[in-house]
């Protein structure tokens, strides 16, 4: 009974963590599926722009391709029609 009373209040839809828990899984496999496509246009564009050292390279790759994922999978999720057969939403 005190588990029941504490999952309640625990996954609470007002709740603001539970709030971006759920906007992260409704997009996650949109941005799964852009993120490996753009990491590999990224990657190869960073590489032959500039030379930088590795460790700087895998972290512009993250914070790019994470941007850009979160952007297309947003602008994809606005059309019913791209958002059904591109995100898999129903």
């Amino acid at each position: 009974v005190a588990l029941l009373s504490f999952s309640e209040r625990l996954f609470n839809s007002t709740v603001k963590f539970n709030l971006a828990m759920r906007w992260i899984g409704s997009v996650s496999l949109g941005v799964y599926v852009c993120h490996l496509t753009i990491l590999g246009l990224i990657n190869s564009a960073l590489i032959a722009i500039c030379d930088i050292g590795v460790t700087a390279n895998y972290i512009s790759l993250f914070v790019i391709g994470l941007a850009m994922s979160l952007a297309i999978v947003s602008l994809l999720a606005k059309y019913k029609l791209t958002s059904k057969f591109l995100l898999g939403k129903l």
